[in-house]
């Protein structure tokens, strides 16, 4: 009975890191995304930041809540 408990809360507990994994990993790609999109290079050399802009989008509401949380 002890044994089939202990069995049963492991392989939870292995399915909730893989999901809290999971679920990093695609805030952190959707971090990236949001960079990306919102940002761009700017050719010749120039350093101010010309691609930002004014809208949001899904990957930016992403990147400001994970930002909040860190």
């Amino acid at each position: 009975m002890l044994g089939t408990w202990i069995v049963r809360f492991a392989s939870n507990v292995i399915i909730m890191k893989a999901v809290f994994l999971l679920v990093v990993l695609v805030a952190l790609v959707a971090m990236a995304m949001a960079g990306v999109h919102h940002y761009k290079i700017p050719s010749g050399g120039d350093t101010h930041d010309t691609g930002h802009h004014g809208g949001g989008s899904i990957f930016d509401t992403a990147a400001s809540a994970i930002n909040g949380i860190l």
